[in-house]
């Protein structure tokens, strides 16, 4: 079998992965965005806006409330109503999931009117209680991380112009509720997340209805520290960075120290790998690292030793990606220069 060596194993083009072919297509469009005019720029970015308009226009009068807009029926997913999809509708948790995670791209598109909206329907429509299992990791980037961003943009509205002066530090509060009712996932000995939480029970009760999973990936497990760390710093408690960044150095410990790259799959009890092997590890650093691009911006100010990790994690992504473009050229695959640029 053909290939090229990496560590202690090789690549075989029956083994290719499709991540790693979108990926290297990927890099080829990041060279064409490059290369293009201003006016080309211009018609994309009114493609970008017509679009986001589309699709939030028609969540708004087809799904809301609801989490999720099915386009072909055009009718809300509400969870528990429609036939489930696994671990997919993990996501949802009766909290108008779109909306809160539309918030800050309103503001950042410019439609502040829009925003301003979209603020006073989380604030009067959300509710966090609900009595249902969640996606730890899901929730943490999507609810926590949309209500954090769309305080940060209300706030700075308010700030630099005449508009939302009503507003109050309404959506932090929720962030702030809805980080407690996420704590409870840490509950184990590692400090790794349980995957998943029930917003109003907990963990390990009958009516929680989850707690006894023992298994978790590792971007669920290590990526909550943006988020929890944020909200630390926002609200001036720091329980919620104290425990993400405790499960971050858990995981990071235990990484393999010849290739400094994570596995997929983790015991969150022992602490032991469930599915390794540099290959499959490649897709899971890469989010991995992604996670940490804010981090190397010195946005929130972490100390040297996380950053450290982020280079570390990005030089071990470059050696692989080096690695495999080399087999990719050899197999007449694709001809793609791999890069990372943070």
């Amino acid at each position: 079998m053909s290939g090229v060596e990496s560590g202690g194993g090789r690549f075989s083009s029956s083994a290719l992965p499709r991540w790693l072919l979108l990926f290297a297509v990927s890099c080829l469009g990041l060279r064409m965005v490059a290369a293009m005019g201003k006016e080309e720029k211009r018609q994309l970015r009114d493609q970008v806006l017509e679009m986001f308009d589309h699709a939030y226009q028609n969540y708004m009068k087809h799904a809301y409330p609801a989490d999720e807009l099915m386009p072909l029926t055009c009718r809300g997913r509400v969870r528990g109503l429609e036939p489930s999809r696994g671990d997919v509708d993990d996501a949802l948790g009766k909290f108008s999931l779109t909306l809160i995670d539309t918030l800050d791209t309103l503001a950042l598109l410019n439609q502040v009117e829009e925003f301003e909206i979209a603020v006073k329907k989380v604030i009067n429509d959300v509710h966090l209680d609900n009595d249902i299992v969640v996606s730890v990791f899901e929730t943490n980037i999507r609810v926590l991380g949309g209500l954090l961003g769309g305080h940060s943009m209300a706030t700075l509205v308010k700030e630099q112009s005449e508009q939302m002066q009503w507003y109050n530090d309404d959506l932090l509060f929720m962030a702030k509720e809805l980080g407690y009712r996420l704590l409870p996932a840490f509950n184990t000995t590692s400090g790794l997340p349980y995957p998943r939480v029930n917003l109003k029970h907990g963990l390990r009760r009958p009516q929680a209805r989850t707690g006894t999973e023992t298994d978790t990936c590792t971007a669920c497990a290590g990526t909550l520290i943006l988020e929890f760390a944020a909200l630390s710093r926002l609200t001036g408690d720091p329980v919620f960075e104290q425990h993400a960044r405790k499960a971050l150095d858990f995981l990071w410990e235990r990484r393999q120290r010849n290739s400094n790259l994570v596995g997929t799959t983790i015991n969150i009890h022992t602490g032991d790998w469930v599915r390794r092997g540099e290959i499959n590890s490649f897709p899971t650093t890469l989010s991995f690292l992604h996670h940490f691009s804010l981090i190397k911006s010195n946005a929130l100010q972490f100390p040297p030793d996380i950053s450290t990790t982020a280079e570390v994690s990005l030089q071990a992504i470059q050696f692989l990606s080096h690695d495999i473009c080399k087999w990719l050229t050899a197999q007449n695959t694709a001809k793609a220069t791999f890069w990372l640029e943070y």
